[in-house]
């Protein structure tokens, strides 16, 4: 597991600009991680990583939450999951509901059983986490947590892969990489500032606070949950922030290497899809 902050955060201007990065980064990697799966194809005797899942918390067990993309291949092609700290793999068997980009999210019911006997090795996120809206203050710090295919391999029998936290910025609105990259984005065609959100990802220049190893190329971490960490939000009310406090803001399905970009699925757009899972899955 490693840790990275983004190049050159931008200090929100209510706020002096000393802020403890590195540590942020270290709580918010603790306070998160127990949320993810790695998402496999499982072909027999051997398994290839394929993206990455969270667990929400649902009155019924749990949901496994990825993007359509990634979730399309069920149930005509064995997709897995495994809970932290576990080397066990579980075939997803559950009924899913998958909506196509522009929202590009999916959710699989994961096996009563499966989340009963081996759920509590991680965690699901509760309603509490997750955001209502994509609203997070200007220059905040957010989070994200999820599985590159580079730090992935499949060796005796299991799959092992290391979950990568990156803390970073959404752009423009303060980020370093804006302007000409930014509008290149949207008017790709494929992101819609009304729906979807950017964080900037540059590997070279993150820098590297946790675990070792430099910020892998996105592959392989479409689906990952990104995280509205409140840092600047709580500092600015007055409070003092701890990582519980994070809530999730987006959905990730994207990578634009020309511009240097992760694009995700605002949270509204998200919650929508798990409301609409209501006694269908």
């Amino acid at each position: 597991m490693s840790g990275h902050v983004t190049p050159t955060p931008t200090p929100s201007p209510t706020l002096p600009p000393i802020i403890p990065y590195a540590q942020i980064t270290r709580d918010m990697l603790a306070a998160v991680n127990r949320y993810a799966t790695p998402i496999s194809i499982s072909h027999g005797s051997w398994g290839q990583h394929w993206g990455t899942g969270s667990y929400l918390e649902d009155p019924s067990g749990a949901l496994l939450l990825s993007n359509e993309h990634v979730l399309a291949l069920h149930p005509s092609q064995a997709l897995t999951h495994k809970f932290r700290n576990l080397d066990t793999i579980w075939q997803i068997t559950g009924p899913c509901l998958r909506a196509p980009h522009p929202l590009d999210g999916a959710l699989a019911r994961v096996a009563p059983a499966v989340w009963q006997g081996h759920g509590h090795h991680g965690g699901a996120v509760p309603p509490s986490r997750i955001a209502p809206l994509h609203a997070p203050v200007d220059c905040e710090l957010l989070f994200v947590y999820g599985f590159a295919a580079q730090n992935a391999r499949f060796t005796f029998g299991t799959m092992v892969a290391n979950g990568t936290g990156y803390l970073c910025q959404e752009t423009p609105g303060g980020a370093a990489l804006s302007g000409n990259a930014f509008n290149r984005l949207t008017s790709s065609g494929v992101f819609d500032p009304a729906l979807h959100f950017a964080v900037e990802h540059r590997p070279g220049p993150a820098q590297h606070v946790v675990g070792s190893g430099p910020l892998p190329v996105p592959p392989g971490m479409s689906g990952s949950l990104v995280w509205n960490t409140r840092y600047y939000e709580t500092l600015q009310a007055g409070g003092t922030w701890n990582a519980g406090l994070a809530q999730v803001t987006g959905l990730i399905w994207g990578w634009d290497s020309t511009s240097g970009y992760l694009v995700a699925t605002r949270i509204d757009q998200v919650n929508a899809l798990v409301t609409a899972s209501i006694g269908v899955i």
